[in-house]
């Protein structure tokens, strides 16, 4: 008789997401870990027993991020590449970070930390995205973020997400709530054209659509979505002009606004939260590529 072991409720809930996700590897946070042994080998009560820097403590200023992170070697032929396998060789990826501290009732740091996408699966150019991901950490920008909120410097870690990259047709923003008004149970969705970068960056105005909870949808704005975001053909991704006349259609059906509302929906209730989740559309099959709380409603909850 074969007893089979217990499957976990994190195992249970990745397999349930399977359909819509991207093939991807985890770096996880004691690869940044490891770095940071490297840069400060005789402080190991910073790793273990975190204490706070000084006011004043930042890359910035002794030197910028990404000279620190250029000496320090990653073992991306090792683990890393072995992962990779199972993304399968030869497409290109998205490497996204995912910080401990990125998303709470008090912090949101959505857009102040990096994301490389269409980068090449050759060793650099992997280690050179993993690491511009935990320099990000340590931009102005952030550690500012981070002091004028009054957490400790030192508190905070980077995961990163090496995904398969989705080539979406059409991109998206969903909230399972509307955090504009009372939280309310509707999904409230931002698309447009190519990758979601544009969205993300504020490049464009998406179209706006409010979905029911019915799945019917009640809204449809139809923004001017001017420019979209695609990969470049030497690596890396470029801005290009949508045709005006696909900029005045609707970039997605009612049928497909359904759908991710549908989507996103189910996961909010598995994560038992409100979720804030980026995603794509390529081929008419929706991808999810990360989410994150919706941390403004958690005091309607």
């Amino acid at each position: 008789m074969t007893v089979s072991a217990p499957i976990s409720p994190a195992t249970r809930l990745l397999r349930g997401l399977r359909r819509w996700l991207p093939r991807v590897l985890l770096v996880a946070l004691i690869g940044y870990l490891a770095l940071l042994a490297s840069l400060y080998p005789n402080q190991e009560r910073l790793l273990f027993h975190p204490q706070p820097l000084p006011a004043d403590f930042s890359f910035v200023g002794r030197y910028a991020p990404e000279q620190a992170f250029e000496e320090i070697r990653i073992p991306v032929e090792g683990a890393v590449l072995d992962g990779l396998t199972t993304i399968d060789a030869g497409n290109t990826l998205a490497v996204r970070s995912s910080a401990t501290t990125e998303d709470s009732p008090k912090f949101s740091f959505a857009g102040l930390h990096d994301t490389a996408l269409a980068v090449d699966d050759n060793p650099a150019a992997i280690e050179l995205a993993i690491k511009t991901c935990w320099a990000s950490l340590w931009s102005e920008r952030s550690v500012d973020y981070r002091r004028r909120g009054g957490e400790a410097l030192d508190a905070a870690a980077m995961a990163v997400v090496v995904q398969q990259l989705v080539r979406s047709d059409v991109s998206f923003v969903a909230f399972s709530v509307d955090p504009i008004r009372d939280c309310a149970r509707r999904t409230i969705i931002s698309a447009s054209y190519g990758l979601g970068e544009a969205i993300v960056a504020g490049l464009v105005v998406p179209d706006y659509i409010v979905v029911g909870p019915d799945g019917n949808v009640e809204e449809y704005q139809i923004g001017s979505k001017e420019t979209m975001v695609i990969s470049a053909p030497d690596g890396g991704v470029r801005q290009t002009p949508v045709p005006r006349m696909l900029g005045r259609q609707p970039a997605l059906s009612n049928a497909q606004a359904g759908e991710i509302s549908r989507i996103v929906t189910q996961l909010e209730d598995r994560f038992e939260m409100p979720l804030d989740i980026e995603g794509g559309i390529a081929a008419g099959t929706v991808h999810l590529f990360q989410a994150r709380p919706i941390t403004t409603c958690f005091a309607h909850a």
